[in-house]
């Protein structure tokens, strides 16, 4: 299953997770290091001309050098942009969004309702890709509480696990996301690298 972000492009990341003299052409590259999905705020692809969205592919773009064998490296999955969709598109904006996932072509994981799920809270919902059923989850970094926050984690676990069999989707996306499911605030990102080690070990 995968892990990643709403976004990449926070100032809040730039000393607790981007290098401090790390440029902001770079940062996708940094955050595909570690993460192998995001999902893409509905401005962010819908103003991202042809040139930018050819920069996001190199820049998430697998080395062969950095892996010790070929095996190691077909063994990674490929990096995907799921689309954020905040509400409904007119005809120009469905006609964008065609477009850029032209162009992100296998790399586009699909488009996910965000706005239905923020008003569902954390947890696992299913949503339609395509001809597949798919389950998104959503795991908030509001919980301050360590004994709560490992508890939860626990159980958001369960769920995930539980749903992985179920699912047609085999790479499963979940998101990490603020206590009401809000994306558009900045995440903790630590939060997320906590989740993607637990869901690994779990898994």
């Amino acid at each position: 299953m995968r892990v990643g972000c709403y976004g990449w492009q926070w100032s809040q990341w730039e000393r607790s997770f981007y290098p401090e003299d790390l440029p902001e052409d770079w940062q996708l590259d940094f955050y595909a290091n570690y993460f192998r999905t995001v999902l893409v705020p509905h401005s962010q692809w819908l103003s991202a001309d042809e040139e930018e969205l050819e920069g996001w592919l190199d820049s998430v773009q697998l080395d062969e050098d950095d892996f010790e064998d070929e095996e190691a490296y077909d063994a990674q999955p490929p990096f995907l942009f799921y689309l954020s969709i905040e509400h409904p598109l007119n005809a120009q904006e469905m006609e964008r969004l065609q477009q850029v996932c032209a162009v992100l072509g296998d790399y586009c994981g699909g488009t996910i309702d965000s706005e239905k799920l923020v008003s569902k809270g954390a947890g696992l919902y299913q949503q339609s890709l395509g001809q597949d059923v798919m389950w998104l989850g959503i795991y908030p970094v509001s919980i301050t509480d360590p004994k709560a926050q490992g508890q939860w984690a626990k159980e958001f676990s369960a769920q995930v696990l539980q749903q992985v069999s179920q699912t047609r989707v085999p790479e499963m996306p979940v998101f990490v996301g603020n206590e009401g499911g809000h994306f558009d605030r900045p995440q903790t990102v630590e939060q997320a690298q906590s989740l993607k080690l637990l869901l690994e070990m779990l898994a």
